[in-house]
C-alpha cells in the first residue's frame, strides 16, 4: 500500500486526476474528509480552463510548469495504471501517486466508514428478524451487490425479476439483503427484504464502499442465523459467506475478459465461477465463453435467457417528429457506436433522417469531433429519459441499429420487437441468438456493410414489416416467467 494512506493526506496539496463523473465525486468524498483540492487535471482538451464545483481544470503540462509539489489523487479505475505510468513519464514521483485502492484504505475512509457499520449493524439488531420459514419447499437468498452497483441496470432487473417471479409461486422463501444501495426496484410484500439503506444521495458511499459495509455487516450479522437451500450472490465479489447449503451464480457476460476490461472483476469472477455448484450462463454465447475462456465444464453451467421489462403503453404523440433511426445505451469501446456514426454519414437518407442516441450520456468530446468532421451535426442528437421515453422512442423509430461488437445477452433487441421496431444488428456473440430471423445482420467490423444494409432496409418498407412480423413471434421465445421457471427447478436440482 502507498505509504501516504497509512500516513494520511491531510496538509498535502492535493490535485484530482479525472474531471469527469469520478472525478467529482471524489472531489465530494474528500471534502467530507476535510481534504482540499486545489485543481483537476484532465486529457480532455475541451475541460481545460472550465471550473467543476468551483475547482478549476488544467493539463498535466500546466500544473507542472507553475509546481510539482502536488501530491496526484487518481479518481478513475478502468485507466487508473496507464494514467499513473502518464505521471511517472511526466517526472512526478510514485511516492506523490495516490491511486483509488489507496483512497479506499486510508485511516480517514475506513473511520468513516467502521461507524457507518455499526450504525446499521445497531439498527439491524433491534429490528430485523432474519429466519428461514419451515413451511416453505426451499429458501433461496440474494445479495446486495447489483442492487449497490446500479439504480435500474440491466443485472439488477434480472434479480429483480426473479426474486418477484419466484414469490409468486408461494412455496419458496425469498430474502433479499438490498443493504447500503442505491437501487430504485421495490420489492413487493411477499419478498423478505431484510434491510435497505438508500445511498443514493450520498457520494460518500460509492459503489466499492457500499460493498465493503455490506460484505462486512453479510459476514457478522447472518453467520448465526440457520443456513439458506440456495445463495445467489448478484455479482462476482466474494463475500466469504458460509451460511448456505448451495451456491448458484449467474454469468451475464465475458465482456471484462474478451476487451481486458477491468481486472479486478476479471479475478472475482474466475473465483466464483470455481466456487460455484451450479453456473447459470444468460445465453448459449455466454455458455461457449465460459468453457472457452474459463474452461468451465460443459455440465456445470445452465443456459436461461433474458425476458423483456419494458412494456409500456405509448401514446399517439411521437417524440420525435421527424424519422429517425434509434440507438439505444452506452456507445464507448465494444458498444461500437462510431462504426454507426459512420455508417449513417454515408447513407443516402441521412439528409431526411435523423439518428437519435438514447442513454449513454451527452456526448463526449472525441464523439463531437467525430460528429462534426463526418459533417452530420444537425441530424445527430442525444437524449436522455425515462422508460416511458425510450418505449416511445421504439415505437416510432424506422430501424433500431444496435451494432455491437459483443453482448452476452441483448436486451434491447427484445425490447424493439415487442414495440414492432425493425432491427439491425451485429453478426456476431449472442445477437443471432435473442433475434433469431427477426432482424438484419452486419458485420459489425465494416461501417460500408452496416450503411448498406441501412439504405437496403429504409428503401424496403416490405422488407421491415416482415421483420418487424417476424420479430413480434421471436420475442414469444423469451420471457421473465420462462426465466423463472427455468430458474426454480434449476435451483430445485441442487436440494
Amino acid at each position: 500500500m502507498n505509504t501516504m494512506a497509512i500516513l494520511g493526506i491531510e496538509n498535502k496539496r492535493i490535485v484530482l486526476f479525472g474531471a469527469g463523473y469520478c472525478g467529482r465525486k471524489w472531489l465530494e468524498v474528500l471534502s467530507k474528509l476535510d481534504i482540499d483540492v486545489e485543481a483537476f487535471i484532465d486529457n480532455d482538451k475541451e475541460k481545460h480552463g472550465q471550473y467543476i464545483s468551483g475547482v478549476p481544470v488544467f493539463s498535466l503540462d500546466e500544473i507542472l510548469e507553475n509546481d510539482t509539489t502536488y501530491t496526484f489523487v487518481i479518481s478513475v479505475e478502468n485507466s487508473a495504471d496507464i494514467i499513473r505510468n502518464q505521471l511517472v513519464n511526466a517526472g512526478i514521483k510514485e511516492s506523490n501517486i495516490i491511486m483509488l485502492d489507496d483512497l479506499y484504505n486510508s485511516k480517514h475512509l475506513c473511520r468513516l466508514i467502521e461507524s457507518k457499520i455499526i450504525d446499521i449493524e445497531n439498527y439491524m439488531k433491534g429490528s430485523i428478524p432474519v429466519y428461514v420459514q419451515a413451511d416453505i419447499s426451499f429458501s433461496v437468498f440474494y445479495d446486495d451487490q447489483a442492487f449497490a452497483m446500479q439504480k435500474y441496470g440491466g443485472i439488477s432487473r434480472c434479480f429483480f425479476e426473479l426474486a418477484e417471479g419466484l414469490e409468486r409461486y408461494g412455496n419458496i422463501g425469498v430474502y433479499i439483503y438490498k443493504g447500503v444501495n442505491i437501487s430504485g426496484f421495490k420489492f413487493g410484500s411477499g419478498i423478505h427484504d431484510l434491510f435497505s439503506y438508500s445511498a443514493d444521495e450520498e457520494p460518500l458511499f460509492d459503489y466499492r464502499i457500499r460493498q465493503k459495509i455490506n460484505r462486512d455487516i453479510l459476514r457478522q450479522y447472518f453467520s448465526s442465523n440457520p443456513k439458506f437451500d440456495i445463495y445467489h450472490p448478484t455479482y462476482y465479489g466474494d463475500y466469504g459467506l458460509a451460511n448456505y447449503k448451495k451456491k448458484i451464480i449467474t454469468v451475464h457476460d465475458m465482456i471484462h475478459e474478451l476487451f481486458g476490461l477491468d481486472k479486478k472483476t476479471i479475478e472475482e469472477k474466475k473465483k466464483m465461477v470455481e466456487s460455484a455448484d451450479g453456473i447459470i450462463a444468460v445465453s448459449e454465447n455466454t455458455k461457449r465463453d465460459l468453457i472457452d475462456i474459463l474452461n468451465v465444464p460443459e455440465e456445470k453451467i445452465k443456459v436461461i435467457h433474458h425476458g423483456n421489462s419494458l412494456n409500456y403503453n405509448v401514446s399517439s404523440e411521437r417524440l420525435i417528429k421527424e424519422p429517425y433511426l434509434l440507438y439505444v445505451g452506452e456507445r464507448g469501446g465494444y458498444k461500437n457506436c462510431d462504426t454507426l456514426l459512420r455508417a449513417f454519414a454515408e447513407c443516402t437518407h441521412n439528409n431526411d433522417i435523423k439518428l437519435i442516441c438514447f442513454g449513454g450520456g451527452k456526448f463526449r468530446a472525441s464523439e463531437l469531433e467525430l460528429i462534426k468532421n463526418l459533417g452530420i451535426l444537425r441530424s445527430v442528437e442525444q437524449i436522455g429519459g425515462d422508460d416511458t421515453v425510450l418505449a416511445n422512442l421504439y415505437a416510432y423509430a424506422e430501424l433500431f441499429i444496435y451494432p455491437s461488437k459483443y453482448e452476452g445477452f441483448g436486451i434491447p433487441l427484445l425490447e424493439a420487437m415487442h414495440y414492432g421496431t425493425p432491427i439491425i444488428t451485429g453478426d456476431t456473440s449472442s445477437m443471432p441468438e435473442v433475434a433469431g430471423d427477426a432482424a438484419e445482420y452486419f458485420n459489425p467490423d465494416s461501417y460500408e456493410d452496416l450503411r448498406d444494409c441501412i439504405d437496403c432496409l429504409l428503401d424496403d418498407k416490405l422488407l421491415r414489416n416482415q421483420y418487424v412480423e417476424k420479430g413480434y413471434k421471436q420475442k414469444k421465445l423469451f420471457s421473465w416467467d420462462k426465466t423463472v421457471m427455468e430458474t426454480y427447478d434449476y435451483y430445485k436440482s441442487f436440494l
